[in-house]
């Protein structure tokens, strides 16, 4: 009559008989190592436990998932789950509490198959005392490559010379529109202030005539320093402030749309 096994007998048997099978059959390019996979482990070990009578449930009893940020800012998905495993030969039972992790940077069920790959994996790996090496490619960030980083900073170079350029054209352009306007105090041909007037609605410097009145009474205030009429001795001096104001304004909004 055969011997009968208990279920502490019947594992260490298993991982005997799992021993010489597990060599890394996985290589992590990104950091240079190599490991067991998942699918390996899960077909070696289950061959073994299945030869030994003994099988492995194991149950997620939790799930929990958290937002995380890459150093790059990159939305990180990070899941833990928790198991009850449990370990029978049929006659005897054992529940151990287990959990596993995993983040993905593309899809939240991504992270949760991970978290549950890997701890089905790593569990089965103590169980059975079989060495993974590494953390493995269950566990990649999957961070940018380095020639993804290399194309960032390449475009974050390109826009910072594209901004000074751009800065130099505006500042091109101002330095165009201020000699401009030291040449000439206002236009020659204005003799009256509906002269100033009628530029200011012809040029959409104003909507309309009642704008360009108030305008020119404004900048009448602004030479005089009070509300009154207008006589031969202010006449340029309000039409250049007149004509300044508007250049100013147009220029201002050039270098805004630059």
């Amino acid at each position: 009559m055969s011997e009968q096994l208990n279920l502490a007998q019947r594992i260490a048997k298993a991982s005997a008989t799992v021993g010489g099978k597990l060599q890394t059959d996985k290589k992590n390019k990104q950091d240079n190592y190599d490991y067991i996979s998942s699918d390996k482990i899960l077909a070696v070990v289950g061959q073994a436990m299945a030869d030994c009578g003994v099988v492995v449930f194991p149950a997620v009893t939790e799930h929990d998932l958290q937002l995380g940020q890459s150093s790059g800012g990159k939305t990180r998905y990070d899941v833990r789950v928790k198991f009850d495993m449990t370990i029978s030969d049929g006659v005897s039972t054992m529940t151990m509490p287990w959990f596993g992790v995993g983040a993905d940077y593309a899809a939240p069920d991504k992270a949760t198959y991970k978290a549950i790959t890997s701890g089905h994996k790593y569990f089965l790996a103590k169980l059975f005392c079989i060495g993974v090496g590494n953390e493995d490619s269950e566990h990649e960030s999957e961070e940018p490559t380095q020639s993804a980083q290399k194309k960032a900073v390449a475009e974050q170079v390109e826009a910072a010379v594209k901004a000074v350029k751009d800065e130099a054209a505006a500042q091109v352009a101002a330095a165009k529109a201020e000699a401009a306007e030291k040449k000439a105090a206002y236009p020659v041909e204005w003799k009256t202030p509906a002269d100033a007037q009628a530029w200011a609605v012809s040029n959409n410097h104003c909507s309309n005539e009642f704008e360009a009145k108030a305008s020119f009474k404004n900048s009448l205030k602004e030479v005089t320093g009070q509300d009154k009429s207008l006589d031969s001795n202010h006449l340029a001096a309000v039409l250049e402030n007149f004509y300044k104001k508007h250049m100013a304004r147009q220029n201002e909004q050039q270098l805004k749309a630059a």
